[in-house]
């Protein structure tokens, strides 16, 4: 019984004599709050005893569960008055605050604890919420563009804050990934009061490429931000059309190729060299012409396609290049009609006046003026009748002069001489001879007929002849003695 009486009597002594813990709190940090490592965190609250303590021990502290880490802040004496609270500002006679090492461990369950105690005796506790520690801070960033040309700047601009909201001091990175080549490079800029401007122009070919943008960020203390990642493409490509409005396209007509520049971000390009070259189908010619684009992008040349240009297709290619060298190509081409043509002068037969048989030599020269190569046939008309004909190939362009022998079979009379040409049933070309021919009847000699006054007259001729051979001797001695007696008379 006595035992009991003296247990019992201790553990009221211990009641009395144990003192109530007053009402304590913290205001800062709050539940949710983030801080990185370099922060700052701001402690305030209010500190009660229920009994005036002299020379009390105030401690605070930083405490994870999670990484079983205790990290003292702050260890003052202080005097409190029963009931009377003190702010932790007025035991430290100035701020308290905690700047978090650079060396701290991410967690989520830090909390801030305040004790007052003296001996073993506590007199008063409180804590703040969870709050984090963490290394991530925060980046936002925007790109004036995402295609360039060369001659063109990528401009980034950032923000980079601490897991507070508050602004860093730092250096951006800026991270290059060549998608193709798989070849990287990095550039800096500093961050100044959370804000940073990067720049980068895009000036020869060695720029050129698709690449993978990587933007990140790190402060002074160590902190680190990756915003992710977004495409660039730098080309020295540029958008070139080309056209030819009209669709009736002739040997010798004239053409216009027109079309507009514009950059890879679609603005209309102006004063920048065009040229356009028109190819004829066997590569052999090209025309050339040379312009600039005008104040709105637009370009137009203009061709005179040769009169003896090949027929067939026809390519065309245009190019423009820019002062940054950036260029631009467009290619088309059309089909140029075939136009057969032909002229003969110089049209002549070796006489006027013939007979049926004689042989006559044609001439004439003739000038394919056309553009495709032509096989056909030569007729000669005297008058409306046929009386000869001949193959003939003349290529594009080729002048050929003939000569030409045949038999002439023709009626009779006065005749207009006609050649006429003649190639897949289309009559090509006709010309007539500056005269008139004369188609005569060759006259046979006429045979002798035996008539009777023939043969009278052959008898008189045959009696005559035979009494001249017959007395021919007498009639000679009649003659020389009648003489030879008038030479006797005379002496």
């Amino acid at each position: 019984m006595k035992l009991k009486i003296i247990l019992a009597t201790f553990v009221i002594f211990l009641i009395v004599t144990t003192p109530v813990l007053a009402e304590s709190s913290l205001q800062t940090p709050r539940t949710g709050d983030v801080f990185n490592p370099g922060d700052s965190i701001l402690i305030t609250g209010t500190m009660t005893t229920s009994s005036s303590v002299a020379g009390a021990n105030v401690d605070v502290y930083a405490y994870s569960s999670e990484l079983n880490l205790r990290v003292s802040i702050l260890s003052k004496f202080y005097s409190f008055t029963s009931d009377v609270p003190v702010t932790i500002s007025q035991i430290n006679q100035g701020v308290v605050s905690w700047t978090i090492p650079q060396d701290s461990r991410s967690s989520s369950d830090w909390v801030i604890y305040t004790n007052v105690s003296k001996g073993v005796q506590v007199y008063s506790l409180a804590s703040s919420g969870e709050f984090e520690i963490s290394r991530e801070l925060s980046l936002s960033y925007g790109a004036n563009a995402y295609k360039f040309n060369l001659g063109e700047s990528l401009t980034i601009t950032g923000t980079v804050l601490g897991a507070g909201g508050n602004p860093v001091d730092g250096t951006a990175k800026v991270s290059f990934l060549e998608t193709v080549l798989g070849t990287s490079s990095t550039d800096f800029s500093s961050i100044s009061g959370g804000y940073f401007v990067y720049s980068k122009e895009f000036t020869s070919s060695s720029d050129e490429g698709s690449f993978v943008i990587t933007i990140s960020a790190e402060d002074n203390n160590n902190n680190s931000a990756l915003s992710g990642t977004f495409p660039l493409t730098v080309t020295n490509d540029l958008s070139l059309s080309c056209t030819i409005p009209t669709t009736d396209i002739k040997p010798g007509s004239s053409v216009a190729v027109t079309g507009e520049l514009k950059d890879i971000h679609g603005n209309l390009l102006s004063d920048v060299s065009v040229t356009a070259l028109i190819t004829d189908p066997a590569s052999a010619e090209t025309l050339r012409q040379e312009g600039v684009t005008d104040g709105n992008g637009k370009y137009g040349l203009d061709f005179t396609l040769p009169k003896l240009g090949m027929a067939g297709l026809y390519s065309v290619r245009v190019d423009a290049s820019d002062s940054n060298g950036n260029e631009g190509q467009c290619e088309m081409s059309f089909d140029l009609e075939g136009a057969r043509s032909l002229k003969a002068e110089q049209l002549s037969l070796n006489g006027s006046s013939h007979y049926s048989g004689d042989e006559l030599i044609l001439g004439v020269k003739i000038e394919n003026d056309g553009n495709v190569d032509i096989g056909g046939v030569v007729k000669v008309y005297f008058g409306d009748e046929e009386v000869h004909s001949f193959d003939i190939s003349i290529e594009r362009a080729e002048t050929k002069e003939i000569s030409e022998t045949f038999s002439l079979d023709a009626n009779l009379g006065t005749h207009i001489v006609k050649l006429s040409i003649v190639a897949q049933g289309q009559i090509l070309l006709e010309k007539s001879l500056d005269n008139t021919v004369d188609v005569l009847e060759r006259k046979e000699p006429e045979k002798f007929k035996l008539k009777t006054t023939h043969i009278i007259s052959g008898l008189v001729i045959f009696l005559i002849a035979y009494v001249l051979i017959f007395y021919w001797k007498d009639a000679r001695d009649y003659l020389w003695h009648r003489q030879h007696k008038r030479h006797l008379k005379k002496h």
